[in-house]
């Protein structure tokens, strides 16, 4: 399926197709409301449907049999995927039978599911070359900054919101929760977005920076991400940072220290002279959101979740966001009381039968997958992430390189982050919100842990 390159050729009919695939995913306006049609809602057709569409028929499906054989045997982290992506398909059907009426959207849901984990797979298949590679992740870390520039130019009112319809069907005709919604229509969607784009950039700039106009723009999108992800009111982001900056900080050999403190000084410096600016659709100051959305959700009472003096009767989670709190606790009270869900859960995207409808869904994805897949698709969830780490922990062992121990190793600390986000949100999860941030975190999981970093070169056997 994959042939060994003599020499490090760019364009493949592979690599085109998971070029287009991975940029498609951040360009998240549909191209075609099929809900109007249908009736059905978030049944938007885009862009990323119609690429995986051509990538299905014109190279999945003609090698069905090699494709889902090289994806069993690929490495344990993609064996379990696909046990995952099983379970999600039995999970489907459970969900015809218990919710009939919803069957069609989880349909769709399902299938947009299995192309974001198929491209994990195909990320190994289609690159074959470290120039191949090096190309693509370039060409990601550009997408992500423009995105941010186009953000920071919304944030501080030099750009309107081109999507604001929207959120206003969420947040009760607002013209949008947020001026940065353009291109990645959720705040936590967004922030993790531009987390991943700092990592990406330190991570270059560990290895070897050069005086060139590539470097210099990738030093220069620290501020647009860092800014534009304050703006979007997006906590997820910073969190995934700060356990990056800590692992890093703690087990990562590099330039961290140095880099941290002079992008510290240029982003202080920076948003100072900004903190005045009216940067949502809900007219918040940047000072304003630092204050009552990074530190907690009580702007009407003028408290901070740090004020744990004052309300000893509430734990610190409950303080940053009790809305989720109570979620949580009425989501796991919903699902002891419901045994008949233990062993098999409700189906794929019906997690709301489960925890007794408290919310659409449970903002945790351990809760969630047990809430659809019971007992069983939790374990199954649980090692797959645990081999994922085992992956991650395994290429840094095997690093033969600067440049492929330093990849390795940044996302170790970029992993951890996102699996402890995972519990204030449906992140590493098909989940209804964050859809299409799983296909944009197994793009960059192929990025980090691609073996073309250890050898220029790869067949099929080595990408294993």
């Amino acid at each position: 399926m994959v042939k060994t390159l003599s020499r490090e050729v760019l364009w493949t009919k592979d690599f085109f197709w998971i070029f287009a695939l991975s940029l498609s995913y951040f360009y998240c306006l549909p191209l075609l409301r099929t809900g109007v049609i249908f009736g059905v809602t978030a049944s938007e057709i885009r862009l990323y449907d119609l690429i995986f569409i051509m990538i299905l028929f014109t190279i999945i499906l003609p090698r069905i049999g090699d494709f889902f054989s090289y994806w069993r045997n690929l490495s344990k982290a993609h064996k379990y995927l696909l046990y995952w992506v099983i379970v999600g398909f039995f999970g489907l059907i459970l969900l015809g039978i218990l919710r009939g009426d919803k069957f069609l959207i989880g349909v769709i849901r399902y299938i947009r599911f299995f192309s974001f984990s198929s491209i994990f797979v195909f990320m190994f298949m289609a690159i074959t070359n470290r120039r191949q590679l090096q190309f693509l992740y370039d060409s990601v870390l550009i997408v992500i900054i423009l995105i941010s520039i186009l953000g920071t130019l919304q944030g501080i009112g030099v750009l309107p919101n081109f999507w604001p319809d929207y959120y206003s069907a969420y947040w009760e005709g607002t013209e949008g929760y947020l001026s940065t919604a353009t291109l990645a229509p959720n705040h936590t969607h967004y922030s993790l977005v531009m987390a991943i784009g700092i990592v990406m950039v330190f991570a270059t700039l560990k290895i070897n920076f050069k005086f060139s106009l590539k470097y210099f723009f990738f030093m220069g999108g620290l501020i647009p991400m860092s800014y534009s992800m304050i703006v979007s009111q997006g906590r997820s982001g910073w969190l995934v940072l700060g356990v990056y900056v800590a692992y890093t900080i703690l087990f990562s050999r590099g330039k961290t220290i140095t880099l941290l403190l002079i992008f510290g000084s240029i982003f202080v410096i920076f948003t100072y002279f900004n903190l005045g600016k009216r940067s949502d659709s809900k007219q918040l100051s940047v000072q304003e959101i630092l204050l009552y959305r990074s530190i907690n959700t009580h702007k009407d009472l003028g408290k901070s979740s740090l004020d744990f003096f004052d309300e000893d009767e509430k734990n610190y989670l409950e303080r940053i966001d009790d809305n989720r709190w109570f979620i949580y606790q009425k989501a796991v009270v919903a699902l002891i009381a419901r045994p008949e869900y233990w062993l098999f859960g409700a189906g794929f995207q019906n997690a709301s039968r489960a925890i007794g409808g408290v919310a659409l869904a449970a903002h945790n994805a351990y809760i969630n997958i047990f809430a659809e897949h019971g007992i069983i698709g939790m374990i199954i969830y649980l090692t797959f992430l645990y081999q994922l780490v085992q992956l991650a922990l395994q290429s840094a062992r095997n690093a033969n390189s600067k440049k492929s121990r330093n990849f390795s190793n940044e996302f170790v600390g970029l992993l951890f982050g996102i699996l402890i986000v995972n519990f204030f949100g449906e992140i590493i999860y098909p989940g209804r919100a964050l859809f299409t941030f799983l296909g944009t975190f197994f793009v960059v999981s192929g990025l980090f842990l691609h073996p073309a970093w250890r050898n220029k070169t790869v067949n099929r056997e080595s990408a294993r």
